[in-house]
């Protein structure tokens, strides 16, 4: 829980930096911009260092695998495209806690986001079996179907 908790606070801390370096102001230098992202994908690396350690340590903690799929997911823009990397922690979680709601939905919004439009209403589906109170994921499956 510990390597999962501060993976996860790299992350934040990453997209706070990368936010400001895109904030437009003139009085800024650019360097300071630049650094900033710098320091953005270094937190990621940090982040995403974090979350492997994480699945060693206990590869058998769902929440970890979950959370290194996130992390690789969120980090993509930063540090290298990790796609394949989180569906494939996605896919560990999933086995490791099959009735995990969470894990479905997620991997599902990730398919949907590199636009592998049938494997995100599957994943979807099965969240949504899961977990029929999911609000407004009805009609995204609908409306992906159309």
């Amino acid at each position: 829980d510990y390597y999962i908790g501060l993976s996860q606070l790299y992350v934040v801390k990453a997209s706070r930096l990368f936010d400001e370096s895109l904030l437009i102001n003139s009085d800024v230098p650019e360097e300071t911009q630049i650094e900033k992202q710098k320091q953005a994908k270094n937190f990621a690396s940090q982040a995403e260092s974090l979350a492997v350690i994480a699945t060693q340590r206990d590869p058998q903690n769902f929440q970890s695998w979950s959370n290194l799929g996130l992390i690789f997911e969120n980090t993509n823009f930063l540090v290298t495209n990790k796609t394949q990397a989180a569906i494939d922690a996605y896919e560990k979680a999933k086995k490791l806690a099959p009735n995990n709601f969470e894990i479905y939905f997620s991997e599902g919004a990730l398919y949907e986001k590199i636009g592998d439009t049938e494997k995100a209403i599957a994943d979807y589906e099965q969240a949504f079996a899961l977990n029929p109170n999911i609000e407004g994921l009805a009609e995204k499956i609908q409306s992906l179907k159309n």
